[in-house]
């Protein structure tokens, strides 16, 4: 992916295209496509008890308002010794990360380009302001790392798990869900404004 070396005044010395910003976005849709379609049903066919799962989420960390130390418990008995292992040595530090690492990058290239000063359908901003937007996604990233490891920790650990662990994992899992709502609001914000003016362009030129 490139991202040039940007010889006008965007402030933070890099200049991001639309293909910058196109290409994050399909290897982030292959990256979700990979994991709904292959590591999802993957580890679903490896549950020990897949009846207990209908209905009910497969990955821990999709539960946004967090989970009780019987959940984990009940859920890590369920998905069985191939499933558990398969869980944390495969889909967690492959599967997982490839989709947090393009969202990332997808949600960093998103930010840079609807508020780089030069384009006239973005919002022109201050580097320290651009800089303050790239927290949110960065730390949900770090939180999402976070909470593998944790999540990691306590499927090892099976079928001695530690309350505290749990909990602290169910912690990160809520702190992530909350980044990601904030992220979304952020880049909803972003995107109208650029839609916007970028039709408002377009009905000029046709006047």
């Amino acid at each position: 992916m490139a991202v040039e070396q940007s010889t006008k005044s965007d402030g933070l010395g890099i200049w991001i295209r639309f293909w910058d910003l196109l290409i994050a976005f399909v290897l982030l849709i292959a990256a979700f496509l990979m994991v709904r379609l292959d590591a999802v049903p993957q580890l679903r066919s490896l549950a020990a008890e897949q009846t207990y799962f209908n209905g009910k989420p497969l990955l821990l960390d999709t539960y946004r308002r967090g989970y009780s130390f019987e959940m984990v418990r009940d859920h890590l008995r369920a998905l069985g010794a191939q499933g558990r292992d398969y869980y944390a040595h495969t889909f967690m530090p492959m599967h997982d990360l490839a989709l947090s690492l393009f969202l990332l990058t997808f949600m960093v290239l998103f930010i840079l380009y609807a508020t780089q000063s030069e384009k006239h359908h973005a919002i022109g901003m201050p580097s320290w302001v651009r800089k303050l937007l790239l927290v949110a996604p960065i730390v949900q990233f770090l939180l999402d790392i976070g909470e593998n490891f944790m999540l990691r920790s306590v499927i090892e650990s099976f079928p001695w798990i530690s309350v505290k662990v749990v909990d602290q994992a169910s912690q990160l899992t809520q702190a992530k869900w909350l980044l990601i709502f904030v992220n979304a609001l952020i880049m909803l914000g972003l995107g109208s404004y650029t839609v916007f003016q970028w039709l408002s362009r377009s009905d000029e030129k046709r006047t």
